[in-house]
């Protein structure tokens, strides 16, 4: 389990919190609109920021006290966009979430043969298998979020954090990603997003947090995601234009 307890962070005229939530296991969406605190919260629980009053525990460990090894033995962090030094090959950027079972850098722990088998697997399980030495700089903006979540994804942690998985995604690669997290959440794997897709929310999430202004204004179920009643509170809008609200609208809750 996850705990923000008592959370809060400030930078400018923004403020996060306090917040008080426990993500339990399973797949969790954290649901808002542009600039709500979706992506600043994700990176607070990671440990990559830390907050100005209260704690993120994960399994009772204090996030901003682990080593940074230990850390990714709990989470894995998948950013919304490329970040990485230039002229690094796509196997070493995977190879990078193996850093946790062998240290060293990215081509070092390619070396390595249990973490190249498991960055080979990873490369072909989402599609990029033919791309291994490529350039970073060369891949597609969708293949670029793919490599990004290869990363995550094979750095085995207990949770798995994904900000705005699906953002520049086509099609196709949509289609990658969505048979990606079916398998992690078969795999009884944690997952937390961030989307502002209520329709993605719905089709993904054991559970939903909304947050609003840097606030949590309702938290429930993936159905809750589908209600326009609720996303027109968290987004301000009428939100029976989504597919989910008209599917909700036409047939109501499943019983």
């Amino acid at each position: 389990m996850i705990e923000c307890n008592s959370l809060a962070w400030r930078a400018g005229a923004f403020a996060l919190g306090p917040l008080e939530y426990g993500f339990r296991p399973g797949c969790t969406v954290i649901l808002g609109p542009n600039g709500s605190g979706k992506s600043s919260l994700l990176a607070l629980i990671a440990g990559l920021v830390r907050p100005d009053s209260g704690s993120v525990f994960c399994d009772s460990q204090d996030i901003c006290r682990l080593s940074n090894k230990a850390r990714a033995g709990l989470i894995a962090f998948a950013p919304q966009l490329l970040q990485a030094p230039p002229g690094l090959c796509l196997a070493d950027f995977v190879s990078m979430g193996r850093y946790r079972f062998t240290g060293g850098s990215g081509r070092a722990i390619y070396e390595n043969s249990a973490s190249r088998t498991a960055v080979r697997d990873m490369l072909a399980l989402v599609g990029l298998g033919g791309c291994a030495d490529a350039d970073l700089s060369v891949l597609s903006g969708g293949e670029q979020r793919l490599a990004i979540l290869a990363r995550a994804l094979v750095q085995e942690a207990d949770w798995t954090l994904l900000d705005e998985p699906a953002g520049f995604l086509d099609y196709a690669h949509n289609a990658v990603l969505n048979g990606l997290l079916a398998r992690e959440k078969r795999a009884g794997h944690n997952l937390i997003l961030v989307t502002h897709d209520a329709d993605f929310a719905a089709s993904i999430a054991d559970s939903v947090i909304c947050l609003r202004q840097g606030r949590i204004i309702h938290q429930g179920s993936a159905l809750d995601a589908a209600n326009p009643e609720i996303l027109k509170e968290v987004f301000g809008t009428d939100f029976l234009r989504t597919t989910a609200g008209r599917i909700l609208q036409d047939y109501g809750h499943p019983s």
